[in-house]
Formats: C-alpha cells, sequence, structure tokens
C-alpha cells in the first residue's frame, strides 16, 4: 500500500480499516486488504495512533501533539489540536467526544467537545507520560519512562492511575526497570501492560495484577502489542534481538496467556522500525487480527485462515545491496522478501516476483536471466529466468556476504564465519573450497582468477592461489567491512572507527590514510585512480579527488531526519554512475551532477549556528522553513531530535550536552542542512 512505516490500524466498519504512519501516511482499505488507497492527511508528521469510534467518527495524533478529527468515516480529516511537544507526546480517544492529549512534563489537555476546546489539567506530577489510557470517563492509567542518571538506557518506570478523569493521579505498586510499550484495555475491566519478559494482566480494573510471561521466557524478549478477541483469548506481538537481526513473532492465546500459540514469524534488519520487515502494532475487528509496520506491511489473519496474509508489495524496507550488470540492468535487495529490478539505467525500479525469504543480503547477476541473492539463514539462490523462480543452490545458516564471478563459469561465496565456497558450472553446484581462521568476514574480491582478499575482524586477508589457501597481510584490529581494487595493483579498504587504507602493490601492504570521522565506514568504490565514494554511518557519501588523500562531504538531497544513521552500499557502474543505497531508497549521480540525487534534483542548503563555541543556548537559522532538526556526537549517536514548522530560525537548549564537539542536522524544504559547534563549559 506504501513505502511508509505504518505504526497503528482502526476499522469504522467490518472490511474497512485504516492504518496510519511515518510522513502523515494514512490508507485505506474497503475489500479486507485486496486494495488500498492514500487519505491526505494534511501533515508530514509521524502519526501515530487510530482511534475509529464508530462508523463515522473517528481521531488520528502524532508523536509530536497533532490530533487530526474526522466526522465521515475517514474521507476528510480536520485538524483539532496542534500542542508542541518537545518530547513524544501520548494520546487517547474515548469517544466522540472525549480525549486526552498530554505533551511535555506532565501537561495534559481534555477534550470533551470533539477537540473543539482542549481544557488545560494541572497534574502536578512535572514528567511526561508516555503513554496514557482510560477504561471510561473517570478511570486511566499512564506510564512515565524515566531514564536514570546512572545510565541512560536503563529506566525506572512507574505506572499510575486516575479515578477522576485525569486531575489527580496514584502511583501503583507496581515496579519495573525496563520500558512500558503499552497498557492496552478490554470490556473496561480487563488491562494488560507490556514489557521486556513478560506482561502484567489485571480481569479487575488495575486491583491486581498477574504476571504473564513471554512465550520464551527470556528477559530480552520484549512485548510490542496485544489485541483482543475475547478477555481469554489474546493475540501477542513481541519480538527479539539477534546478531544484526530482530527476530518479530506472533502467538495466541486461549487461555489468558498459560499457553501460546506461534503463529507469525519474520525477520528485521537490526537497523531500525521505520524502513524495514518490522511489526509494529495489532488490532482485532470482526474476527480478523491485523498486523501493520514497516515498510508499508498489513497483515491479516481471519476466520478460516490457516496463514498470515500479506496485503502489501511495496519497494519500501532496507535495502542491503545493489547491482549492476551493465548501463541498463540493475537489481536490489533487501529486508524485504522482493527483488526490486530496473531495465532503463534506474530511472524506473520495478518489484520482480517474491524471493523466497525475509532478508536478502547480497546480490549478483551474470546475465539478464542468470542471478543469485543470499537469504539470511536461508542460503544462496539461483534464478535462470530474470528472477521468476528461485532454487537453493547452497543451504547455510547466518549470512553469505559476499557473491563474486569472473565472467566465465568460475564464482565464490563467502560465509560471514569464513567458508569460502567454489563453483566451476554457472553456480549450480558449490563445494567448499577452504575455511579462514575463525571470525566476522564481510567482504570479498578477486583482482584475477588466483588473487583475492577478505576482509572483517582480522583485518585483511590475501590468496593467490584462487582461494584455497590465504595469509594475513593487514590486521589494524579494526573491523574492516569493504575492499575496492581498480586495477590488479591499486585498491581501497575501509572499515569501522573512520579507517580508510590503501595499497599500491596488488595488496601486500597496505597504508592507513587520515581517519575521515571516527564512525564506521561500509562501502568504498572508485572510478579512476583519483575519483573515488564511501559511504558511512550517520555522515553519508564522501568524495575524492585525490586518491583518497582529502575526502569532501557529497550533498544528498531529501533524505529524512530519521534516516540519517543506517547502513549504506556505493556502486559504480560501467557509465560511471555513482548509485548508494540509503535504507529504504534508491539514489542516484551521474558524472554531471554535483550532488547525489534523489529523483532528478540537487540542493545546495546553508545553515547558521551562534553563538558558536556555546555553553546554554544554540540559535539555528536556515535560508528556508525547517521540519526538523537533529544534534548528533561525532559518532553519529542521536542526542536529540525535534519537529519545527514553519519558520527559519529556532533556539534550542544545549546546557545539557558535555563539552565538546557536535553537528546540527536540520531538515528543510530544500532538504538536509549539516553544521558543526561547540559546547562550552
Amino acid at each position: 500500500p506504501t513505502g511508509a512505516a505504518l505504526s497503528d490500524a482502526g476499522s469504522f466498519a467490518p472490511d474497512i480499516v485504516f492504518a496510519v504512519g511515518l510522513n502523515g501516511t494514512i490508507i485505506k482499505t474497503t475489500d479486507g486488504g485486496s486494495s488500498f488507497v492514500q487519505i491526505e492527511s494534511g501533515t508530514k508528521q509521524f502519526l501515530k495512533t487510530i482511534y475509529c469510534i464508530n462508523e463515522n467518527v473517528g481521531w488520528v495524533s502524532s508523536d509530536s501533539g497533532l490530533v487530526l478529527r474526522t466526522e465521515n468515516g475517514g474521507s476528510d480529516w480536520v485538524k483539532v489540536s496542534n500542542s508542541k511537544a518537545w518530547e513524544k507526546s501520548s494520546f487517547f480517544a474515548l469517544d466522540e467526544g472525549r480525549a486526552w492529549l498530554s505533551t511535555d512534563y506532565g501537561k495534559l489537555l481534555k477534550t470533551t467537545d470533539g477537540g473543539q476546546n482542549w481544557e488545560n489539567i494541572e497534574t502536578g506530577i512535572g514528567k511526561s507520560f508516555s503513554l496514557i489510557t482510560f477504561i471510561d470517563a473517570t478511570t486511566g492509567f499512564s506510564v512515565i519512562n524515566e531514564s536514570t542518571p546512572e545510565h541512560e538506557s536503563i529506566t525506572d518506570t512507574v505506572v499510575l492511575k486516575t479515578q477522576d478523569g485525569g486531575q489527580h493521579w496514584d502511583t501503583l505498586d507496581l515496579t519495573f526497570h525496563e520500558n512500558i510499550n503499552f497498557i492496552k484495555t478490554f470490556q473496561d475491566d480487563h488491562i494488560w501492560i507490556g514489557t521486556y519478559g513478560y506482561l502484567l494482566k489485571s480481569d479487575d480494573r488495575g486491583q491486581t495484577w498477574d504476571t504473564v510471561w513471554l512465550p520464551g521466557n527470556r528477559s530480552d524478549e520484549e512485548a510490542v502489542s496485544v489485541a483482543f478477541r475475547s478477555p481469554d483469548s489474546v493475540w501477542l506481538l513481541y519480538r527479539q534481538p539477534g546478531d544484526w537481526m530482530m527476530y518479530y513473532y506472533i502467538d495466541y492465546t486461549v487461555d489468558g496467556g498459560l499457553t501460546w500459540q506461534k503463529k507469525y514469524e519474520s525477520i528485521s534488519s537490526w537497523w531500525g522500525n521505520s524502513c524495514n520487515n518490522s511489526i509494529n502494532e495489532l488490532f482485532y475487528t470482526s474476527g480478523t487480527c491485523w498486523a501493520v509496520g514497516g515498510p508499508g506491511t498489513v497483515l491479516s489473519y481471519g476466520i478460516g485462515d490457516t496463514a498470515w496474509q500479506k496485503h502489501y508489495k511495496t519497494a519500501g524496507g532496507s535495502l542491503r545491496d545493489l547491482y549492476f550488470l551493465d548501463g541498463q540492468n540493475g537489481y536490489a535487495v533487501g529486508d524485504i522478501n522482493t527483488l526490486l529490478k530496473t531495465q532503463d539505467g534506474g530511472k524506473n525500479w520495478e518489484i520482480a516476483d517474491d524471493l523466497p525469504g525475509d532478508y536478502g543480503f547480497r546480490v549478483y547477476f551474470t546475465s539478464k536471466e542468470r542471478g543469485f541473492v543470499s537469504i539470511v539463514n536461508e542460503g544462496l539462490f539461483r534464478t535462470n529466468d530474470g528472477g521468476k523462480t528461485w532454487k537453493n543452490v547452497l543451504e547455510k545458516d547466518g549470512f553469505l556476504v559476499s557473491i563474486l564471478f569472473d565472467g566465465t563459469e568460475e564464482g565464490w561465496v563467502l560465509h560471514s564465519h569464513g567458508e569460502m565456497y567454489h563453483t566451476t558450472d554457472e553456480g549450480e553446484t558449490w563445494q567448499l573450497l577452504s575455511t579462514l581462521p575463525l571470525s566476522t568476514w564481510w567482504d570479498a574480491c578477486f583482482t584475477s582468477q588466483n588473487t583475492g582478499f577478505v576482509s572483517g575482524k582480522e583485518g585483511i586477508m590475501k590468496s593467490s592461489d584462487g582461494g584455497f589457501t590465504w595469509q594475513q597481510v593487514f590486521n589494524p584490529g579494526i573491523f574492516i567491512n569493504d575492499i575496492d581494487f581498480i586495477d590488479f595493483q591499486t585498491g581501497w579498504a575501509v572499515g569501522d572507527e573512520g579507517l580508510i587504507c590503501k595499497t599500491t602493490d596488488g595488496g601486500d601492504t597496505w597504508k592507513i590514510m587520515d581517519t575521515l570521522t571516527n564512525t564506521s565506514l561500509y562501502d568504498i568504490s572508485f572510478i579512476n585512480h583519483q575519483t573515488g565514494y564511501l559511504v558511512s554511518d550517520g555522515y553519508g557519501v564522501f568524495r575524492t579527488d585525490d586518491g583518497g588523500e582529502n575526502w569532501e562531504f557529497e550533498p544528498v538531497l531529501g533524505l529524512p531526519m530519521i534516516l540519517m544513521a543506517g547502513n549504506w552500499d556505493v556502486l559504480l557502474t560501467h557509465n560511471n554512475d555513482i548509485w548508494t543505497l540509503y535504507n529504504c531508497q534508491i539514489l542516484h549521480k551521474t558524472d554531471q551532477t554535483t550532488g547525489i540525487e534523489q529523483g532528478l534534483v540537487t540542493a545546495h542548503n546553508e545553515i547558521t549556528l551562534f553563538p558558536n563555541p556555546s555553553s546554554g543556548r544554540l540559535i539555528i537559522e536556515t535560508g528556508t522553513d525547517l521540519q526538523e532538526i537533529m544534534i548528533t556526537n561525532i559518532n553519529g549517536q542521536v542526542l536529540f531530535s525535534a519537529k519545527i514548522e514553519k519558520t527559519k530560525r529556532t533556539e534550542q537548549d544545549i546546557s545539557f550536552l558535555k563539552p565538546g564537539i557536535y553537528f546540527v542536522r536540520a531538515l528543510t524544504e530544500k532538504g538536509i542542512a549539516t553544521g558543526k559547534f561547540v559546547k562550552m563549559e
């Protein structure tokens, strides 16, 4: 239905389901998910929740104080509140007239007339509610997820209850040391709370609570959402981290959580919820449980179904690898189970048939008909018909991180654990060629049939006999992510901590160049001996015109702020066009343009920061209206972000920052503007 990540769903009537999400997205289906249409919301904010009260009236809220309302079943949405929230806001609608909106520092707004008027409730709490819900006009619950001074990633979380419509709040005797992700209610009496490792449920309006352990009984499992069919029949969405992955599960119970049946499982990239195979919310209506997530993911499980039905085919998702066979034919894969394909040099991309797995990691084509894709935890798949059908030719768990062919029938595949596989029949069969030292390996390249290189945690190793044996030639003690050779003698490698290194003697020795940043460099490609590009985590694309001695930032237009840190890939095609992947987007640059293109537009966007250095307040000015700002440290870690509307100038409190160097990234109508400032005591 859309490439945007979806965060919530609701129903005005059977088979009429709405979903909301990033970039002001509202989508609607009237045929049970067979087709979707997009509804104009009038905003680009992240729409977080939707409440469908009856067949006509509904509410939608953003994560920063915006509230929309419809009175015609979702055809039109009108703004009824736009309270600014520096922190994330929380919203709950009880019926046609009554709703509550919490913003910063315990501020609570209440309406009883459908949003025409809002009453400011003085709670006296002084801390922000991260969640709020009501079971009737007087009884409600809220959550405060408060970071401790000792460690910001550990929280002391409290649950509060009101019995007078939000005027007064009492802390419940419940102890949490992790964030609470949701409070869901059913038929007034039944309340479920989700956190890490377990859930709490009450069947008496919060008077007493019972513990329900998550199905895996592991502390790193995280409850994401529940959807009720009855007090005891409940759908549960939870997730569990893995190596470079996030695993999402949907289970079902008919006995209130005593036992669980697994109904769905998916694998997402580790890098976030917005542009990957994540699932963010559950919703139940009229015999069907719906699940929504990113990018544009809509699933359903109805009466009589034996498996979850997918109602999307989208080019969204975190794209992980890109390959061009020639100047016209290109392919991309990522954490979506589809292959993207272009036949006109990237002007248009189409979605080929589904891949046989959840997460495509590498792609390589030897002709328009024959290609290979590595699928995480599945293995290597080959197509002989341009991607219409696929056959698993090398079954392997984990990551196959590199696919290479030499232009004949000979090819190589590298596993991240060090196994090198070899084929001499165009990839129909594969044999184990050699095993590298047990470690994590991430890239491979061959400059001839005999000379090859691998890189990873143990640096760089070289083979002079076609991959049978390997010798270590360089180990800086830093993870090396990528190697690229421009000819038999000259090559470059990049890695973590801003590492850039170069060889001019065929890879026997490597020289460390000056580090560019103190963040991870993911990929590097050179057009010739002087001009090359690399991509980094949090800083984007850089270009050199002097063989890697100096690097300059290459502007990228139009990337949303939430995507400023992520996994990148860069590729140079036969006609020296530059292509790069950035989470859910394919970006392009020809050798005639001065910046990486998103579509056909490039721009330079200026930003002014003053006073600089500063100790308390920082003024940010841009030439066009701001949309969002982000403050990061030199490692790319996001320390502060905020939505900004219709102003070219904003003032920010930076007193919370430690002395040091920081970056401001501002999203404006013209694209991304980046500036550096110094925080003083």
